[in-house]
């Protein structure tokens, strides 16, 4: 995991604002690619280390966030020439909307066959109860 000095914490903030850290976005896109090759539901970007404050603090990035922050890749990306990560973030964006819709209809269709039990259950008690009658 890579490591990010800053001197101050205003310094971090000022750039990370700025999106004005190409270190940062390398990290992240590194991070996010290897979390959804192991289906993490979050990955830890780098360490930073606030020299003013003798500090070290991990950056982490929740699944949900993706998204955004592969947005933000793209861009420094852009603004750095660096086309071919560019193709890779777009790939890795569809591949997050592929695999959201799969898990979404997968929820769908178990709460789905669920309901199909309760009701098939119920059918065949009230049959069972009319033939006792």
């Amino acid at each position: 995991m890579r490591l990010l000095k800053f001197k101050s914490f205003e310094e971090f903030t000022a750039k990370l604002q700025g999106s004005d850290l190409p270190e940062l976005a390398n990290s992240l896109f590194e991070a996010i690619q290897r979390g959804m090759k192991n289906n993490n539901k979050k990955v830890s970007v780098c360490d930073v280390l606030v020299e003013e404050e003798e500090e070290m603090f991990t950056l982490y990035s929740p699944r949900e966030d993706w998204p955004t922050a592969l947005e933000s890749c793209l861009k420094a990306f852009i603004n750095t020439e660096e086309y071919e990560k560019c193709i890779v973030v777009q790939e890795l964006k569809k591949e997050y909307e592929i695999n959201k819709l799969v898990t979404e209809a997968n929820i769908s269709t178990s709460t789905r066959s669920k309901g199909n039990g309760s009701t098939t259950d119920a059918t065949k008690s009230k049959r069972g109860r009319k033939r006792s009658s």
